[in-house]
């Protein structure tokens, strides 16, 4: 159980990490990175949770569409 809320904290904090780098320089713009240095991880963090740039902006988009739905 313990692990498990540790992955999900990494995983928590990498998107946080992400969609901060997005707003502010861009997604075109940012690297993965730009990212593990914002959440302070390493790469291999990164890859257990998300295997692409394009898999972590989906991560996002699915969760604000849940998050949005949830509101309504």
């Amino acid at each position: 159980m313990v692990r498990q809320a540790r992955s999900e904290a990494t995983r928590r904090r990498i998107i946080t990490s992400a969609v901060e780098v997005f707003n502010e320089i861009g997604y075109p713009a940012a690297g993965l990175g730009d990212i593990i240095e914002r959440a302070e991880l390493t790469k291999g963090a990164l890859y257990y949770h998300f295997d692409s740039k394009e898999s972590l902006a989906t991560a996002i988009i699915e969760e604000g569409s849940v998050r949005l739905a949830e509101a309504f």
